[in-house]
């Protein structure tokens, strides 16, 4: 049996369950709330831990009812309330999972490959007894399991008012291999700044367009050209050896976009917070290079974006060589992943 057979793992408020469910339809299937994904790294390490932590806890209180909001915070939207929860989630979910990976592999498990962690945070009660009454949304997908457990688990939540952390643990997904193919397809979510559940869903009809070769769909300001993210990453483009990526207030700022910044302050690389023009036209700047960031890509080199020329329509493609630059910080950020890590697991 490989690795690859094995389940995933759900850890529900500390409760460790084995899942065939994805993450993504997860996120899909349960009522809305502030999330996370985070990956592991080497056998203790969690990238940019304290960055999830706080902007999860920040989406969280961002996403409550005024009145609530007015009275006082579930404990899982504060930092302090969060964190060891999180970190216990993440430490059950990612010891379950590797033991499992020990359990079915046919040989001794040399060294552990890195997890991907998919958190889901649920404070208002009504969402919560929902999961209590519907359960079968998630009985579902859990295999052979006691009902009683899931109730207990749910039932606890609720009538605390402590909040249900959900955790989802997967092994990280292999890096697609070039060429890396993204298209320009789809409009800015809503509300850039909260990391919601809800563009999980709001983005699945564009996904369902998305073809097999397909690594990205990008989102533009249509009005603009301007690319300013994409679905699941944040985009760099290189113009005139000079790096544009759309400003905070525009995007979710991803945890390895944190990173691509503090390494290209640290070695001089010019950044420019604006999000890169792609329309057409005789003003449009050339690209001489760009790349995606994310969790489970960490930098990863694009070669080719089909977009359409806002001046007639027509539909166009950048292809892009390998560009030195872009190599560069690449490497650079790879060499710094271990050193922005929290030993939790």
């Amino acid at each position: 049996m490989s690795l690859s057979s094995t389940s995933s793992i759900l850890v529900l408020n500390q409760t460790i369950f084995q899942t065939t469910l994805r993450a993504d339809a997860l996120l899909r299937l349960l009522p809305r709330g502030a999330y996370t994904t985070a990956r592991s790294v080497g056998s203790r390490g969690v990238f940019e831990f304290e960055t999830h932590v706080k902007r999860t806890a920040a989406s969280c209180a961002s996403l409550l009812k005024p009145l609530q909001q007015q009275q006082h915070l579930p404990s899982i939207a504060t930092e302090i309330g969060l964190r060891s929860r999180l970190a216990t989630s993440m430490r059950l979910a990612t010891q379950a999972l590797r033991s499992q990976l020990v359990s079915v592999s046919e040989s001794s498990v040399t060294s552990l490959p890195d997890v991907k962690l998919t958190c889901l945070l649920l404070t208002d009660l009504s969402d919560i007894e929902k999961c209590c009454t519907t359960t079968g949304l998630l009985r579902t997908y859990l295999g052979d399991i006691a009902d009683i457990e899931i109730d207990k688990r749910l039932s606890t939540a609720a009538s605390n008012e402590e909040g249900l952390v959900l955790l989802h643990a997967t092994l990280l997904p292999t890096r697609r291999l070039p060429p890396i193919k993204c298209v320009v397809a789809g409009a800015p979510r809503t509300n850039a700044l909260a990391k919601d559940s809800e563009w999980v869903r709001a983005r699945t009809s564009l996904e369902a367009t998305k073809k097999e070769d397909l690594e990205e769909i990008l989102l533009s300001d249509t009005n603009e050209g301007r690319v300013l993210e994409g679905t699941q990453t944040n985009v760099f483009a290189l113009i005139d050896n000079v790096l544009y990526t759309a400003g905070g207030a525009d995007v979710l700022e991803g945890t390895v976009r944190r990173l691509v910044i503090e390494v290209c302050k640290l070695h001089d690389i010019p950044i420019i917070y604006e999000a890169p023009k792609l329309g057409g036209g005789i003003d449009t700047p050339i690209w001489s290079g760009a790349f995606l960031t994310s969790t489970s890509r960490l930098v990863l080199p694009i070669n080719e974006i089909e977009y359409t020329d806002s001046t007639n329509g027509s539909i166009l493609k950048l292809v892009f060589e390998r560009n030195e630059l872009i190599d560069r910080i690449e490497k650079l950020v790879n060499q710094a992943v271990d050193s922005h890590c929290t030993n939790i697991l």
